[in-house]
C-alpha cells in the first residue's frame, strides 16, 4: 500500500470523468489523495507541489497531455530519479499511447487494482524538449509535420464528440492535404542534412494517435530515442510506408529512414514547423529532443511474460470491468 500517494485526474479527459465517482473507485482499494486539474498547467503544478510535500508515488489519471504535465511538474521538483516519486498511471484519455506501450490496463478498475498491488517499478526515460529556446519535457513522442497537424485538426470537442474516432476522422483530413516541410535534421554530433520531410518523429513510446504504430518496437526503457523521417516522395511510396507501419513493422522503402539516437535536432528553413509534443500543438523554428535515460520509475506490472502488439507488455482492451 502506498498511503503517500497522489491521484493527480483531469476530469476533462476522454470523454470527461465524474470526480467523486473516480475517487470513491479509486479509494476501494488505494489510499491516496485525490487533487483535479482545473485549467493549464494545473498537472505540473500539482505534481511539484506533491513532489514538495513528500508523496512517494505520483499518479497521472487522465490522457497523454495529463502525462506529460504531471512529468513536467515532477522533474523539475525532482533533482534525479532517486528523489523524484515513483510515476503511476491511469489511463483516461482518448489516446493513451504511452499506457498502451509500456502496457498499463486500460480499464479504470484494472489500472488502479495494478497501483494497489504493485511495488515493481521501471526506470522510464523521458525526453527532453527544447523548442527555440524553451525547455520542456515529453514522455511519449515530439513529431514534426503533418503528424503534428492532427493536433490542430482535432480539438477538445471533437474529442468528446468523437471520442476514439476522432483521430481517424482527423487524420483523413490531414492525408487529403500532406504538405511537406523543409528541415535540416542533424542526429546527435552528425553532420547537418536538408530534407524535404512529410513527418519526423523523435519517439521514446511506440504509438500515438491512439495507439497508430509511429516507431514499432520502440522501447520507453532501452536508454535511446528512435528518430523516424519521412521525406516527400511519390504517393505509392507514402501508402507502402504507411502499409508497413500500420502492420506493425518498418517499411522498405527509400523515403523512410530510421535510427537510434540520444539526440536528434531540426532547423526550419521555411518558416514555423507544427510540432506536437506528446499530443500537444505548438510551433517552432528550432527544435531540439534529447533522451534521458532512467528520468523516472514508472510503476509496472510484474514480469510474468506476454508482449504487446509493440513489443511490451499485454495491455487490455478499452472495455469496462
Amino acid at each position: 500500500m502506498h498511503p503517500s500517494t497522489l491521484v493527480i485526474l483531469n476530469p476533462t479527459s476522454g470523454r470527461g470523468t465524474d470526480p467523486a465517482e473516480f475517487s470513491a473507485t479509486v479509494r476501494e482499494s488505494l489510499p491516496c489523495r485525490v487533487a483535479l486539474t482545473q485549467e493549464e498547467g494545473d498537472a505540473a503544478r500539482l505534481a511539484a507541489e506533491g513532489v514538495e510535500a513528500g508523496a512517494t508515488r505520483i499518479v497521472a489519471a487522465g490522457g497523454d497531455g495529463t502525462v506529460r504535465g504531471v512529468v513536467e511538474g515532477m522533474v523539475r521538483a525532482g533533482s534525479d530519479a532517486a528523489s523524484t516519486p515513483e510515476l503511476g498511471l491511469i489511463p483516461l484519455g482518448t489516446g493513451n499511447d504511452l499506457a498502451r506501450t509500456v502496457g498499463i490496463p486500460l480499464q479504470l478498475k484494472r489500472a488502479v487494482a495494478l497501483l494497489a498491488a504493485s511495488s515493481a517499478t521501471r526506470p522510464l526515460d523521458l525526453l527532453r524538449v527544447t523548442r527555440d529556446g524553451s525547455e520542456s519535457w515529453a514522455a511519449n513522442a515530439v513529431v514534426v509535420g503533418n503528424g503534428a497537424r492532427l493536433g490542430t485538426v482535432l480539438d477538445s470537442d471533437d474529442k468528446t464528440f468523437w471520442g476514439p474516432l476522432s483521430y481517424l476522422r482527423s487524420a483523413v483530413e490531414v492525408v487529403v492535404d500532406l504538405q511537406p516541410v523543409s528541415v535540416l535534421w542533424q542526429l546527435d554530433d552528425e553532420e547537418a542534412r536538408a530534407f524535404e520531410v512529410l513527418n519526423v518523429v523523435a519517439a521514446n513510446g511506440a504509438g500515438a494517435g491512439r495507439g497508430v504504430p509511429i516507431a514499432p518496437g520502440a522501447d520507453p526503457f532501452d536508454g535511446q530515442l528512435d528518430a523516424v523521417m519521412i521525406e516527400n516522395a511519390p504517393s505509392g511510396q507514402i501508402v507502402q510506408i504507411g502499409t508497413a507501419l500500420l502492420a506493425g513493422g518498418d517499411a522498405d522503402a527509400a523515403a523512410y529512414h530510421r535510427r537510434a539516437a540520444r539526440r536528434v535536432r531540426m532547423e526550419s528553413r521555411q518558416g514555423p514547423l507544427p510540432v506536437s509534443i506528446d499530443g500537444e500543438p505548438v510551433e517552432a523554428e528550432v527544435l531540439a529532443v534529447e533522451l534521458v535515460a532512467g528520468r523516472l520509475r514508472l510503476v509496472v506490472e510484474p514480469d510474468e511474460g506476454g508482449t504487446s502488439f509493440f513489443g511490451g507488455r499485454t495491455s487490455t482492451d478499452d472495455s469496462s470491468s
